[in-house]
């Protein structure tokens, strides 16, 4: 494990695919990289793929009021398919974009009603109700 200031704690690099063993040792700057920021002044454990500093790729986030999400992030965004488990007890997997829920999702609230159909932007559109 290398430990860097200039990405938090915890860093671990992978070289990218496809490099052989000479190419990896004399690569001066990784693409991607995993990383674990426990950053203080936030309190939340984001453990996944970097790019530019940015999350990007898989990762997981464990914000501190409770909620983890699980999934795609593309520039710092949850973008892409995502399972979010909210403090609640809530849980909505899906898909993202921009940081929103944003397409086909199902939202399954913690008294056992589930929504299935369309976010737009966080709201819902065209949809499954189903209470119990």
């Amino acid at each position: 494990m290398r430990r860097s200031a200039s990405f938090g704690p915890k860093v671990t690099v992978y070289p990218s695919r496809g490099m052989d063993r000479a190419a990896q040792s004399t690569a001066s700057i990784p693409t991607i990289m995993t990383m674990t920021d426990e950053t203080p002044r936030y309190q939340d454990k984001y453990t996944g793929a970097f790019l530019a500093d940015k999350r990007h790729g898989h990762g997981r986030m464990d914000y501190q009021n409770g909620d983890i999400y699980d999934g795609e992030w593309v520039n710092d965004m949850r973008h892409g398919h995502g399972r979010c488990v909210y403090a609640n007890e809530d849980v909505y997997e899906g898909e993202w974009k921009n940081d929103k829920r944003t397409g086909q999702g199902v939202y399954r609230f913690a008294n056992g009603d589930e929504y299935e159909g369309i976010f737009l932007r966080e709201l819902q559109g065209h949809r499954t109700y189903v209470m119990d």
